[in-house]
């Protein structure tokens, strides 16, 4: 009951968002599709697998996904009036494909077209958008988080969205640990991120993980600081906060 109270509210809230201010159609057909409808229909199935296999499936487009949040500002250009929504499958998908898979698509505010759709895969999936002054461009940021025999780990890119592209963006190479293994000694490395205490900020670890023969591998979570995004420069700022977590 609570889910189809959400879906409702969800539904209810993308349609009055993306009509503001938009007039009614005189006598509108009868049989017109609704907003939200229209907005889904517009994504390619056979650039998503679950969306397809959901449609193979015969199950109902509205149904299969349902958006589960909104951000808005100038993704493709500046001054620019679009809405990124993240739609989420409601129903699991194997594990295979991502506990957590969803799609992330871009719409022009006026015309409602879509403009650009990215799947994005994980058990966990986080979506951060940031506004960046010196071109005027958004930026997307996505955690995704994956877990499996035994061991977890997390993928962290930055997204410029150009003519319809996702255009991953370099991270400072000179804090940032991307993931890597040792295999003479069994271990791993990685940066971790969560969101921080405000909206423009995430706090960093370091994770290590070392294979322990009986308990499989065992991990060790180290404050690094919080990295708080620079609408100037376009990319993050770290700050040194030992004993954050």
């Amino acid at each position: 009951m609570k889910l189809q109270v959400l879906r409702r509210f969800l539904a209810l809230a993308l349609l009055l968002t993306l009509t503001a201010g938009c007039t009614a159609a005189q006598n509108p057909p009868a049989a017109e599709s609704s907003p939200r409808l229209d907005l889904l229909e517009q994504l390619d199935p056979q650039a998503d697998d679950t969306l397809a296999q959901a449609l193979d499936g015969e199950q109902d487009l509205q149904e299969a996904l349902i958006p589960s949040e909104l951000f808005y500002g100038s993704f493709t250009q500046a001054g620019a009036d679009e809405v990124l929504i993240l739609y989420r499958f409601p129903d699991t998908p194997p594990h295979g494909a991502g506990y957590d898979h969803a799609i992330a698509a871009l719409y022009d505010r006026d015309t409602r077209q879509l403009l650009s759709q990215r799947s994005l895969t994980g058990d966990r999936v986080s979506v951060h958008v940031f506004p960046t002054q010196g071109d005027g461009r958004c930026r997307v940021f996505v955690l995704c988080d994956t877990e499996g025999a035994g061991a977890w780990t997390q993928t962290q890119e930055l997204f410029l969205i150009d003519a319809r592209q996702w255009q991953s963006q370099p991270l400072d190479p000179t804090w940032w640990i991307p993931y890597q293994y040792d295999r003479e000694s069994y271990t791993e490395t990685f940066t971790y991120c969560v969101p921080g205490h405000t909206p423009d900020t995430l706090l960093a670890c370091s994770v290590t993980g070392t294979l322990n023969e009986e308990a499989g591998m065992e991990y060790t979570l180290t404050a690094r600081g919080t990295l708080r995004w620079d609408s100037g420069s376009g990319g993050f700022l770290y700050e040194d906060a030992p004993n954050q977590f």
